[in-house]
């Protein structure tokens, strides 16, 4: 009913939030529970690695540094897997009512409904080429002016754009943190560029138009 589904809330957000967080840092080596997610991928700037060709160094060399991805998603780029005969997306098992013989601990009997949440889900990037990962962008030293200080990121995500080998092939997306979406946003707002008009700038890819960078959403 609407009561149980507004108390497992919470919980259906608490998959929601780990499923995000293993595709980008999820790494089955270091946990057998979890699936290898993109920055165990594109974790090194060595050109004998064939990924590091995808990876555009943002400059900063400390501990506050974040990223931005762009993922072409696709059935022949990336996309997501699940195990054969199971099914796709979050499972909701009803275990019906039952009695708490020790309710929160306090040896007290209680009437409880019960319900099992599950997920069996994985990431498969088929074509690497389809992923770019723009590293190293120190957090502490970003203005809204990049020729004041910090990166530019504006020119990072165009850099990246070029990478991929054919836009029509995937379904783009860029993704980011709070803090650097606001700081695309006001980039793009304060970029200087006196041959081009304020309408103008937003049809080009150097410029966000609504939450978007060259076309590509920014979530």
């Amino acid at each position: 009913n609407v009561f149980r589904m507004n108390e497992a809330h919470g919980i259906i957000e608490g998959f929601a939030q780990e499923f995000a967080l293993n595709v980008f840092y999820g790494n089955e080596a270091v946990n057998a529970e979890k699936f290898t997610g993109f920055a165990p991928r594109f974790n090194t700037l060595s050109a004998t690695v064939p990924s590091s060709r995808n990876i555009v160094d943002g400059g900063g060399s400390g501990s506050t540094n974040t990223s931005i991805w762009l993922v072409g998603w696709g059935p022949r780029t990336v996309h997501g897997i699940y195990p054969k005969n199971t099914k796709a997306g979050l499972t909701h098992e009803d275990k019906g009512r039952a009695t708490s013989e020790n309710f929160g601990g306090t040896g007290l009997r209680k009437e409880i409904y019960r319900s099992y949440f599950s997920q069996a889900v994985g990431l498969h990037v088929r074509d690497w080429r389809y992923v770019v990962r723009i590293c190293n962008i120190d957090v502490t030293t970003i203005n809204k002016d990049p020729t004041v200080s910090g990166p530019d990121l504006i020119d990072l995500m165009a850099q990246a754009l070029v990478k991929i080998p054919v836009r029509t092939n995937a379904r783009f997306a860029w993704y980011c943190n709070q803090t650097i979406m606001g700081f695309v946003a006001r980039q793009a707002q304060n970029k200087k560029n006196v041959l081009l008009s304020m309408s103008e700038i937003k049809d080009n890819a150097s410029m966000t138009t609504g939450h978007s960078i060259g076309g590509v959403p920014l979530r």
